[in-house]
């Protein structure tokens, strides 16, 4: 399943990128209740069906089970929309945290001449940082030595702590990290400058 968040002049919505078009998630698991009367005991009164990109990460399979079978209803045109014809947002536009791994390309490490770290660097970045596909990247006027980065996303929807190996699950998106090089040596820590950092339009 490939989600995503996006929106449209009615607002923000859940999405599943189908053959082309856009699946408004939300809107869809109406009409199919409309058309199926027990759907409604499907969810009890301290759950609902998922809004957004961050609700269905934290569902449960029961709920996600759901999404496929709205997913399989989803036949109305007036549910789906052409790509072209929405704007992408971020998968979660406002992450509660951005933890990133650096120096994490030993070919790169060796272009930088740098040493190979003996424990993960990381830093963080700030969710103003984010933009969705097709946004345009807004460059920092102090520097015009702007290199960009391809980078993997691994979107965690649930809270943790201590959690074994076997049992770690997350989905995958892309994102790009443009990076003002004059900037570098004071961004150890912590990547400020916004709308820099497109991500891939999906979550799968």
């Amino acid at each position: 399943m490939r989600l995503v968040t996006f929106s449209t002049d009615h607002g923000t919505h859940l999405g599943a990128l189908v053959a082309g078009q856009v699946i408004d998630l939300p809107g869809t698991y109406a009409a199919w209740q409309r058309t199926h009367v027990r759907s409604s005991a499907l969810f009890s009164d301290s759950q609902s069906f998922p809004t957004s990109m961050l609700h269905f990460l934290q569902a449960d399979e029961a709920t996600r089970e759901v999404v496929d079978h709205v997913l399989a209803f989803a036949a109305d045109p007036d549910l789906a929309f052409p790509v072209d014809h929405v704007t992408f947002l971020p998968p979660i536009p406002r992450p509660g945290k951005i933890v990133c791994l650096g120096h994490n390309y030993r070919r790169h490490i060796a272009e930088m001449g740098s040493p190979l770290p003996q424990y993960p660097v990381l830093f963080a970045r700030f969710a103003t940082t984010l933009i969705g596909h097709r946004q345009p990247i807004v460059l920092p006027k102090v520097s015009n030595q702007v290199d960009y980065e391809a980078e993997l996303a691994l979107v965690i929807g649930r809270t943790g702590k201590d959690i074994p190996k076997t049992q770690c699950r997350a989905r995958t998106s892309t994102a790009r990290d443009p990076l003002a090089r004059r900037w570098s040596p004071l961004m150890k820590f912590a990547t400020p400058t916004p709308s820099t950092s497109p991500c891939g339009s999906m979550v799968r």
